[in-house]
């Protein structure tokens, strides 16, 4: 199944508990700056966080299924490239705002162990708070890896 497929399978519920969802290889453009040569995988229960309403009794990021379909695409076509925070982590700033009017963000962690592989692993998915304050303070700690022009 390809992701679109995989996501639907999702909502559905048809997946197994245990099943993650594969996007695909990491793009060229991710590979350019520095991100493992590895299929870019999320989990089952990060999508459930991403995708639960904020005001839910469990906290969520409300991102909707509209622009959860497109994030292979905005991966692969990202408007900004940072360093995360941590090791091996990389955050994609896409052309995507998610409902409350911010600019969506993807955090992924390269080269994550994973029983007997290892691979790039989601592990957010949301929309960016202070975003201009955010940007100017990568810019200003040189963790900018790419800006499309």
């Amino acid at each position: 199944m390809n992701f679109k497929q995989q996501l639907a399978a999702f909502f559905r519920g048809e997946l197994k508990r245990h099943e993650v969802i594969f996007l695909g290889q990491t793009p060229p453009i991710l590979l350019e700056h520095g991100m493992s040569n590895l299929g870019i995988f999320i989990s089952q229960a990060t999508l459930k966080k991403v995708y639960r309403p904020q005001d839910s009794v469990a906290t969520g990021h409300g991102i909707s299924r509209q622009i959860l379909k497109t994030v292979k695409e905005q991966i692969e076509n990202p408007l900004m490239i940072l360093k995360g925070n941590s090791n091996k982590s990389f955050v994609i700033v896409t052309e995507k705002i998610d409902c409350n009017k911010r600019p969506v963000v993807v955090a992924i962690h390269s080269d994550v162990d994973f029983v007997f592989e290892k691979r790039n692993e989601i592990k957010s998915i949301h929309g960016r708070n202070d975003f201009d304050c955010y940007i100017k303070r990568e810019i200003e700690k040189g963790n900018l890896l790419y800006k499309k022009s």
